[in-house]
């Protein structure tokens, strides 16, 4: 059965390229990977040129592994050969060997070597998308903020807060109040470095109503 893409991987890859097909596939798009879609009994090579010739595009996850492999430069030559667009997937910052880079120059280089892979995954389900459609593909988002800088804004909303958080009423020996009446009020302080670390220390007033 055509599929609209052929996913070509070294099998050092596999947990990767089962992550870009799973996302592929929870986005509608249909997807042939080995050895998942390889009958039992059924010839190997056979089955592999019957997938590239029912494909529209090739995902190629492209590692070091990749590099070295002799069956995905036959993948790759075939998919060429009939015209079929490929959409190298790098998973680690290498270049292609002479034999691969003869065949991948293509303006859609994506690059998923950097954290996280979903982020890269849900923009090559983009990609495919605009591909199959016939329009044109769309620029890759922003990355998003490192885990450092989601904690720290999540500390300055704290803080923020923490600072705030006082209620003054008018009676003496209420709840957060001083015995003559005074309000507890928290007056915080948050140190953010440039790593990203940060430190929060607070004082407690006492403020005359």
């Amino acid at each position: 059965m055509a599929r609209d893409v052929f996913i070509s991987y070294s099998s050092k890859d596999k947990p990767t390229a089962d992550a870009a097909c799973a996302k592929l596939e929870e986005r509608g798009i249909r997807c042939w990977i080995a050895p998942r879609d390889i009958l039992p009994g059924a010839d190997w090579s056979s089955s592999i040129i019957d997938a590239i010739n029912g494909a529209r595009a090739m995902v190629l996850v492209f590692s070091a592994n990749a590099n070295a492999s002799q069956q995905i430069k036959r993948e790759v030559e075939r998919v060429v050969h009939k015209g079929i667009p490929i959409i190298p997937l790098r998973i680690e910052n290498v270049a292609p060997e002479n034999s691969l880079e003869y065949f991948i120059s293509t303006p859609h280089w994506l690059d998923a070597f950097s954290p996280p892979l979903e982020h890269h995954l849900a923009y090559l389900a983009d990609v495919i998308r605009h591909i199959l459609e016939g329009i044109a593909v769309p620029a890759p988002p922003p990355p998003p903020p490192p885990p450092w800088w989601r904690d720290r804004r999540g500390a300055v909303a704290g803080a923020a807060l923490l600072a705030g958080a006082w209620q003054p009423t008018r009676y003496p020996g209420a709840p957060g109040l001083g015995s003559n009446g005074s309000a507890n009020r928290i007056a915080a302080t948050l140190t953010i470095t440039r790593g990203g670390t940060y430190a929060l220390a607070y004082d407690l007033h006492e403020t005359r109503l």
